[in-house]
């Protein structure tokens, strides 16, 4: 049996290596429906530092009456239940955003995280802190903005007002 040269091996693991960080170069929060819209409103209402709220129920085109927010490390299993439908598509490590109306998912999309540091964009909700935690709102929910920047970029954090 042939030894395989290190650059047998080298080049094809480049190959895949540069091939998936294209893959997730193309996840940024501003890719997906909602968060595309709530960053773009965010950016027009927030900018400068300047205090800003948002109602979720104005960033959507779908009727909803439960959004659900999964931080990293809610298993898919976890999810179904706590939304309690089938159909909730999940990475174990990532983020999630879950739209249902009269117990049926409408709309869900994943929420980028950045794992040092918030990158470009992100969208962190206040009320989770930790990995493995959940939260739900109604679709009347008001959140105060906060905005800040990292190293990558602006980044907000959205804070329940109950």
């Amino acid at each position: 049996m042939r030894k395989l040269s290190g650059k047998r091996v080298t080049v094809p693991l480049l190959i895949l290596c540069l091939g998936c960080s294209g893959c997730f170069l193309s996840r940024s929060p501003e890719s997906f429906p909602v968060q595309g819209r709530l960053i773009r409103q965010l950016e027009r209402a927030c900018s400068s530092g300047k205090a800003c709220k948002v109602r979720m129920n104005d960033l959507t085109d779908f009727n909803w009456d439960r959004m659900y927010v999964f931080a990293v490390g809610v298993s898919p299993s976890e999810r179904r239940e706590i939304v309690g439908a089938d159909g909730v598509e999940t990475i174990d490590l990532e983020g999630e955003l879950v739209f249902t109306k009269a117990g049926r998912i409408v709309h869900q999309e994943p929420v980028a995280e950045g794992v040092e540091r918030p990158i470009k964009d992100e969208i962190s909700f206040a009320e989770i802190t930790n990995t493995g935690e959940s939260q739900s709102y109604p679709p009347d929910i008001v959140f105060a903005v906060k905005q800040g920047t990292s190293k990558n970029g602006s980044y907000f954090s959205l804070k329940a007002e109950r």
